[in-house]
């Protein structure tokens, strides 16, 4: 199954950043997070490979422009949550496109009273699709739970000191 489901070509293609260039060295990656979201969350192989196939597309978008606290889908933030553990794999990824992107859980109150340019699900999900990405409509739910501002976010202030991405 490729690593490239409904996006641009190339544009948030997930490399391995100990083989760069190397397409089978890419898709096994994908494959072992896709297994580990499997194993984790307990979703369907397929479900899952779309769920990872949109957090790099997020990541890709949240990456060229950390002001914006983007949010994720609970099933985005899901694959979200496992890809970053693979930090090596995950950090390269964040930078081939723009920064680091910080993972900002909201359970702090403080978090979204000084975030600025939060973006909910909806308004994230259209952010995506502007910017050219194929979208999977049924991982981004448009209802008023779901539109609200996540559990999550992107880098909330984009003015991290010391992660040496500059913002």
């Amino acid at each position: 199954m490729s690593s490239m489901i409904g996006m641009r070509t190339g544009a948030a293609r997930l490399e391995d950043p100990r083989h760069p260039g190397d397409d089978k060295a890419a898709e096994a990656l994908f494959e072992r997070v896709v297994a580990r979201i499997v194993a984790t969350h307990d979703f369907a192989p397929n479900l899952a490979r779309q769920a990872l196939d949109q957090a790099l597309i997020f990541l890709v978008v949240a990456a060229q422009d950390t002001s914006r606290a983007l949010s994720p889908s609970p099933t985005v933030d899901a694959a979200w949550d496992t890809f970053i553990l693979y930090t090596a794999e995950y950090n390269h990824h964040c930078r081939r496109h723009g920064a680091f992107v910080h993972h900002t859980p909201s359970d702090n109150p403080e978090v979204l009273r000084s975030a600025r340019n939060v973006y909910t699900v909806g308004e994230t999900a259209d952010l995506l699709r502007e910017q050219g990405f194929y979208v999977l409509d049924g991982l981004w739910p448009r209802d008023a739970a779901a539109t609200s501002k996540a559990n999550c976010t992107s880098c909330y202030s984009g003015d991290h000191v010391g992660d040496g991405g500059g913002g």
